[in-house]
């Protein structure tokens, strides 16, 4: 499904930069053939600040692999399941809106620079009615030795709290750009990634765990943008990276994908959809994977 989507985004950037050279050769001819005299407009060089919401839905797993090596063990080990759900085991669902916030400068009429951050938080509270094992990495109880694995029954009561932040700086250099028509940019940057995980049960087993992973990653990526009119245009951003080697490792990939109204000049709607795939993994063997996914929009200031 991955492979899926990315393929049709790749498309459309292929036509976006077909678009746009073809719209910057017919500029030339008509400059060469004196029809054209006067400079374009110098492209936007103001601060961009957008201020969106993010309604989206949680999906995705925890697995751990039973054969590794624990520095703690709580309750009764058990080989199956592997693999937990983070909707069906868990009791994530519904939708939540997070907060994304974007900064942006034009460097130059090649180039610009731009800040980033989302935070999403979750919680969740279940009777677990199949067993459930989970894999912490840091210290929650005194004597803990790490890394360690709890292994929960069915009829325990179950609260996960799962909080995410990101906090990305890039730049974006023009790879095809027309003042009038819009513009494709590649993307490079750092991403802070900060994940963070808190289990509470009680039952046959009493406790509290905790998760965290924690990293810069670097990220590339394309975005672009077309004006279908000088009121409305689409806008698409695809980026990804990880960090770590071997087992132990995060990253994400994302892309949003939308449109752009212009109700003054200073400021401006948008409204799209949004999706980024967060993975989290440890040398034991060990895994989160999470999916955020749905609609996205709010303001865009210029200054």
């Amino acid at each position: 499904m991955k492979k899926l989507l990315v393929n049709k985004l790749l498309i459309t950037l292929v036509i976006l930069l077909i678009t746009l050279n073809f719209a910057n050769g017919k500029e030339m001819v008509a400059y060469e053939s004196g029809i054209y005299s006067e400079q374009q407009p110098p492209f936007y060089q103001g601060f961009e600040i957008k201020l969106k919401g993010w309604a989206s839905k949680l999906s995705g797993s925890t697995s751990f692999d039973p054969t590794a090596s624990y520095g703690t063990i709580r309750g009764t080990a058990f080989n199956n399941p592997q693999v937990f759900d983070l909707e069906d085991v868990y009791g994530f669902g519904g939708t939540k809106t997070s907060l994304q916030l974007d900064v942006r400068k034009e460097i130059n009429d090649k180039s610009f620079g731009y800040l980033s951050y989302f935070t999403d938080s979750r919680k969740s509270q279940v009777n677990l009615v199949s067993p459930l094992a989970f894999v912490w990495n840091e210290p929650s109880q005194p004597g803990d030795s790490t890394p360690g694995v709890t292994y929960l029954t069915a009829g325990s009561n179950l609260s996960t709290a799962i909080k995410i932040n990101t906090f990305d700086i890039g730049y974006g250099y023009y790879i095809g750009k027309k003042y009038d028509r819009g513009y494709v940019a590649a993307i490079i940057g750092i991403r802070f990634n900060n994940l963070a995980v808190d289990w509470t049960y009680s039952g046959a087993l009493n406790g509290s765990d905790v998760y965290r992973k924690r990293g810069a990653s670097g990220f590339i990526g394309v975005e672009g943008k077309y004006n279908f009119s000088e009121n409305l245009a689409g806008y698409l951003k695809v980026n990804g990276g990880i960090v770590g080697g071997a087992g132990n490792r995060i990253g994400q990939f994302e892309y949003e994908l939308g449109t752009n109204v212009k109700l003054t000049n200073s400021l401006h709607l948008e409204l799209g959809y949004k999706y980024a795939d967060i993975k989290a993994r440890e040398d034991i063997g060990s895994k989160i994977n999470m999916k955020l996914q749905g609609i996205n929009g709010g303001l865009v200031f210029k200054f």
